[in-house]
């Protein structure tokens, strides 16, 4: 990092190009709008960042900041021009968006996939490069194989990363469908999530298993007559778990939700 040049400048709007793909695709109006209505009463705190090129400059982060001092109207921004290398650059963009400004798991993916396509990386160099693990890279990147309503949930802010990778195991597209439905309306932790798998794996052995497709394994010497509600973790009867392994009380306050 000893290589990175940093300089001050208040640079004209029109002169900053954004690149191709913002890290951030969601933002939220209502703080939008707070960090327009600060702007416009405190001025810009703190500078976007740009790296320097041919034609003017190119936004490394800060794009709601920069958008923000567009929709008002100003003629030029705070900015810190670094010079770096393009590792660095990338780095930046992440760990400013991921630090300042919380960013979702979609996103990251998206935004990784494209880099490493862009500058012909793969998962190690990229990860060296952003300073995070190839296993966080591999995870981010199998974001964009789940099917789709687990995606859209994710981006929309609906599901944790942790809940959503859990989901998006389950093929049958309306089980998902109900997973995804009640941990958008109720909340779903990842331990409750893997227990919807275990779930779903075991009905549809036992459904598979009727036509003769695959044998129905025997239930171990260990295993006892309790199992976990889906819902709330609670071990109940095995006889007494209703959808999914949820037990009575859950779906009795489920089915109470949605009369209210």
């Amino acid at each position: 990092m000893d290589a990175v040049k940093r300089e001050l400048r208040e640079i004209p709007l029109d002169s900053i190009e954004v690149p191709g793909r913002p890290l951030r695709t969601l933002t939220s109006d209502e703080e939008f709008s707070e960090l327009r209505a600060s702007m416009a009463a405190r001025g810009l705190l703190v500078p976007v960042l740009v790296t320097e090129t041919k034609e003017g400059y190119q936004l490394v982060a800060g794009q709601r900041r920069f958008l923000s001092a567009v929709s008002l109207g100003w003629a030029t921004i705070s900015a810190l021009v670094v010079e770096a290398p393009e590792e660095y650059v990338s780095w930046a963009t992440l760990a400013e968006n991921r630090v300042r400004e919380a960013v979702n798991a979609w996103d990251e993916a998206a935004w990784v996939a494209e880099t490493m396509n862009r500058r012909g990386l793969d998962q190690r160099a990229v990860a060296a490069e952003l300073g995070v693990s190839e296993a966080w890279v591999s995870k981010r990147l199998s974001v964009l194989e789940w099917p789709v309503d687990v995606q859209d949930a994710l981006r929309q802010g609906l599901l944790a990363f942790g809940v959503g990778l859990e989901i998006a195991k389950i093929t049958d597209d309306h089980v998902r469908a109900y997973c995804v439905d009640l941990s958008r309306r109720c909340g779903c932790s990842v331990r409750q999530a893997q227990a919807w798998v275990r779930s779903w794996r075991r009905d549809s052995g036992l459904r598979m298993s009727t036509t003769g497709d695959v044998a129905l394994e025997s239930p171990g010497p260990d295993e006892g007559p309790l199992g976990p509600c889906g819902l709330c973790g609670q071990e109940v009867p095995r006889d007494q778990l209703q959808a999914l392994d949820i037990c009575a009380r859950c779906v009795h306050q489920v089915e109470h939700f949605e009369r209210k």
